[in-house]
């Protein structure tokens, strides 16, 4: 991102557009990952108070500010002890981490819903208001595809050893762990630069476009 991009109009109002995605985005990501946690017998996140919509408990401020101007940030990570997960601990904390991946892509679905409801059978033409909407899609894809990378510790990095530990018997993380987050930086540089991470989120956004228009189209 061109640092002088904060001096102009365009970045300031793209930037209200974005606020509602985001925050939305992150703090119901988190809420699912403690839900999730609780449902599977751990309470840590609850006692924490880390069960809860409110952005406040689950924003980091760092996290928040590198979200709005290099384009990729993160909230506050959710405690969880494995330890008390009901059952198959592996498959617990497959679903755990899945959970917030899982609510991003819900909530990017009923945000076109709206955004067509609204358009089509409700005839709204503010700009503004859909306008937001389509970011409340595109941010949290971002959001769902961002966080199934591979690497440590991204929710995608959780599923990937839980399926691959019963498989090969060794942990396939254990020795980038230390290095993980100068790894996790530098493919992040690398994805935003080529606009591969932009180019998939795009993509996906654009197809549930398109699929909601067929829906509606139909039904009009």
């Amino acid at each position: 991102m061109n640092i002088l991009n904060i001096f102009t109009l365009d970045f300031w109002i793209g930037l209200m557009y974005m606020l509602p995605g985001i925050i939305i985005g992150l703090s119901f990501h988190e809420f699912a990952h403690a839900y999730a946690a609780h449902k599977m017998g751990d309470d840590t996140a609850l006692a924490l108070g880390r069960m809860t919509l409110n952005p406040l408990a689950h924003i980091d401020v760092v996290g928040f500010i590198c979200m709005i101007f290099l384009g990729f940030g993160w909230a506050k990570p959710v405690p969880v002890n494995s330890n008390n997960y009901k059952g198959n601990r592996k498959k617990a904390d497959i679903i755990v981490s899945l959970a917030g991946i899982t609510m991003n892509l819900i909530i990017a679905v009923i945000a076109m819903f709206l955004f067509f409801f609204l358009m089509c059978i409700c005839k709204v033409t503010n700009n503004i208001i859909l306008n937001i909407l389509f970011y409340v899609v595109y941010i949290n894809l971002c959001l769902m595809v961002f966080n199934l990378i591979p690497i440590p510790p991204l929710d995608g990095s959780h599923v990937l050893e839980d399926l691959l530990i019963p498989i090969t018997g060794i942990q396939p993380f254990m020795f980038i762990r230390k290095y993980s987050m100068f790894i996790l930086i530098g493919v992040l540089i690398v994805l935003n630069s080529s606009g591969i991470l932009s180019t998939v989120c795009g993509f996906l956004a654009n197809s549930l476009y398109k699929l909601f228009a067929l829906v509606f189209t139909a039904y009009m």
